[in-house]
């Protein structure tokens, strides 16, 4: 089955209809299905229960409300869009006033059943409208496709066991869950300008589903599936890419290389070649030696006095010193300190606690620069992978087999060498 979205305002709706996806924040103008199809939904919904951007689900079906329609509209707007063949609408309405929390729009094949709570049997309809101003109509909206349904109702995979509730209110509806239309404004053209309802005057009313058994790298992020193949060689050098592509799976064995698609660790550390990674790598690095510090001084203190309070003095000393990059003489510095102080400390109990700070991540202060050196930046250079082109020229994007979506730019390919 194809389930058509629906695009505001109406009288746009066959230019809009002929956009991507990508205009729309991800929802497709046609949604093609049948039942047990596996689909991806695009947004996050309920991460928690399994519902999160990426996510594989099981088409089940279309979901319509039997509810009629209350639409309230003027006197003029009624004459200038309404058009109808007897009773029934032969173009949509767009509408901000309903009965029914997210209605945008009324569909094509609606059949005006009341207008301002009178029966249209034996009363005229434009009889009916020209007394009353508002007009409030009641309307039977379509109930199959390809017009838009209320709901999609997709299966997905260990919502109730994850203590997802049963949303429908019926027998047998373990894993189902009703997945709600959208609306969607067009993206803004301008670099960088937020997409909000407020700034948008197109629109688009669809689900955010697309038809798919595989993805991009980018877009599992977040995903713990059971059985993965992988095959993003030629995109490891992007920065945390290969680390999220294997780690979506619970166990090793579960993740699939074919050998053609493993990484040798040369082509993985291309992504050193990115600024903003070399300066991950420092934050992390400070943060692993502030931690061990934070440890030495405060939490071993308190579980058993591992690290007295004269260690805990020597060691501070210490510290500054390798800071001020001092390696061989940090003994007779750290006693030319403490002797200024006040303090009187044999050299053996300094070096005791060198030796223990050294066994500590608090050593990492004497660790060589992260920054790369002029022969290691050639060669990472050197190992950037040549990525195959599509015949339009566009970059052909990774995936775990088959995919959606491209990767993020990248960064520069700078690092800077050591001085």
């Amino acid at each position: 089955m194809a389930v058509n979205s629906q695009h505001i305002p109406a009288r746009k709706a066959q230019k809009l209809q002929k956009l991507s996806a990508k205009e729309f924040r991800a929802v497709p103008s046609v949604l093609f299905a049948c039942r047990g199809l596996p689909l991806m939904l695009l947004e996050n919904v309920a991460p928690s229960f399994g519902l999160f951007n990426g996510s594989q689900v099981e088409f089940v079906g279309p979901l319509y409300l039997e509810d009629d329609l209350l639409v309230t509209i003027s006197r003029r707007d009624f004459a200038e869009k309404v058009r109808v063949e007897g009773v029934t609408l032969v173009e949509p309405i767009d509408t901000p006033h309903s009965d029914r929390e997210n209605v945008y729009q009324v569909p094509v094949g609606s059949v005006i059943v009341k207008v301002n709570g009178n029966d249209l049997e034996g009363n005229c309809l434009d009889e009916l409208v020209a007394t009353a101003d508002p007009v409030k109509l009641v309307l039977r909206t379509p109930k199959c496709a390809p017009h838009l349904p209320e709901f999609i109702v997709v299966r997905v995979p260990g919502y109730t066991a994850n203590g997802g509730q049963n949303v429908l209110g019926i027998e047998d509806a373990d894993d189902l869950v009703p997945i709600r239309a959208v609306k969607r404004g067009r993206a803004s053209r301008k670099k960088g300008s937020a997409v909000s309802e407020d700034n948008c005057s197109e629109f688009r009313v669809g689900f955010p589903l697309e038809g798919g058994s595989a993805f991009t790298g980018f877009k599992g992020q977040g995903a713990t599936l059971s059985r993965v193949e992988v095959k993003v060689k030629e995109w490891v050098g992007n920065p945390g890419f290969w680390t999220v592509v294997v780690s979506r799976v619970k166990h090793p064995k579960h993740m699939y290389i074919p050998e053609t698609e493993w990484p040798t660790a040369q082509e993985i550390n291309v992504q050193r070649l990115n600024d903003d990674v070399i300066e991950a790598e420092i934050f992390e690095r400070q943060m692993r030696i502030n931690a061990a510090k934070t440890w030495r001084l405060y939490v071993e203190i308190e579980g058993g006095a591992e690290w007295s309070r004269e260690q805990n003095l020597i060691a501070d000393y210490v510290h500054r010193a390798w800071r001020q990059h001092h390696v061989q003489d940090v003994g007779e510095i750290v006693l030319q300190c403490l002797a200024a102080s006040g303090r009187h400390v044999e050299m053996v109990e300094v070096v005791a606690v060198i030796n223990k700070m050294l066994a500590t991540e608090e050593s990492l202060i004497l660790a060589r620069p992260i920054y790369l050196t002029q022969s290691k930046h050639r060669q990472l250079e050197m190992s950037v992978p040549k990525r195959k082109r599509s015949s339009t020229g566009a970059k052909r994007p990774a995936s775990t087999s088959v995919s959606r979506g491209r990767p993020a730019k990248r960064g520069r390919k700078t690092g800077r060498p050591a001085q």
